[in-house]
């Protein structure tokens, strides 16, 4: 089960100048009642940006894995942070590329600092590391040998345009293959065991 953080915070007074996400310390006050709940827009602005996988056979949205996110309130200058602590996450589908093909790694409407690690279905080597921003979105050619992968997204930083930033991860899953119809298709369940015994 995850569990969730919720963490307001008093930003320090500072004077006038220029404002940017992250760029001055906070102090941090009493956590809320944990049977309290945010209210509805702070809820959705502690929400982290949508990973997506965007390939020929469709979008595929990231399963989440941890995250944390924050925003500030600019009327009364009080920041609202949320952390999620999941386990790794695992793929839930596995979008069907070609070798060569041009995929996208987008984390929507955010500036990035991070990357994405692929590795064998059950492994825990990377054979590629690619490095993600600092645009919203990162393409990058399929060169890997047929068969399936995970691809795990680590953005250490994001900047969102609404103002909210912080830190977040997910995953997806790949099937490189040179004639099977380009779809999402099932992660397969259990994952199956590493080739050579590498497995996670």
């Amino acid at each position: 089960m995850p569990v969730l953080l919720v963490l307001p915070l008093v930003l320090a007074a500072c004077g006038a100048g220029d404002e940017r996400s992250g760029g001055g310390p906070a102090s941090t006050s009493q956590a809320p009642d944990p049977g309290s709940s945010l209210p509805f827009d702070e809820a959705k602005k502690t929400q982290p940006p949508p990973i997506v996988l965007e390939s020929a056979a469709g979008r595929q949205d990231a399963v989440r894995g941890s995250s944390c996110v924050h925003y500030t309130d600019e009327a009364s200058g009080e920041g609202v942070g949320l952390c999620t602590d999941m386990e790794e996450p695992q793929p839930a589908q596995l979008s069907t590329v070609r070798p060569g093909e041009e995929i996208r790694i987008v984390i929507e409407d955010a500036a990035v600092q991070g990357q994405a690690v692929i590795s064998r279905l059950g492994c825990d080597k990377p054979v590629v590391e690619i490095p993600l921003g600092p645009g919203s979105a990162t393409s990058w050619h399929v060169e890997l040998e047929p068969g399936g992968y995970e691809l795990d997204v680590f953005v250490g930083r994001f900047e969102a345009e609404d103002g909210r930033s912080g830190d977040l991860s997910g995953a997806f899953g790949l099937l490189v293959d040179e004639t099977a119809p380009l779809q999402l298709v099932p992660a397969p369940d259990p994952v199956p065991a590493c080739p050579g015994g590498q497995s996670r």
